[in-house]
């Protein structure tokens, strides 16, 4: 399910530079060495799965929270995904 946060947090994460954000808000971002972002908003809950170039995927899901601690958090796993 798409809806405002998601679209806020892509906001949040456009200035990074490191992730190449859709043309269409809630489409997946792709990171600049290859790797895919896929947002997802729902029960309360906000995940991030990352895929890697080589197939491989890290997943992580909290608690809905204000959209700049997302996007942060979500750069901090891009990083540390080497997505």
């Amino acid at each position: 399910m798409r809806g405002t946060l998601t679209r806020q947090v892509e906001e949040y994460l456009r200035p990074y530079g490191m992730f190449q954000l859709p043309d269409t808000p809630g489409q997946a971002i792709t990171t600049k060495r290859g790797g895919t972002i896929y947002l997802d908003e729902r029960d309360g809950a906000f995940s991030t799965r990352i895929v890697r170039r080589d197939g491989s995927a890290v997943e992580d899901v909290r608690p809905v929270a204000d959209p700049g601690e997302l996007a942060i958090a979500i750069r901090s796993l891009a990083f540390k995904a080497r997505a």
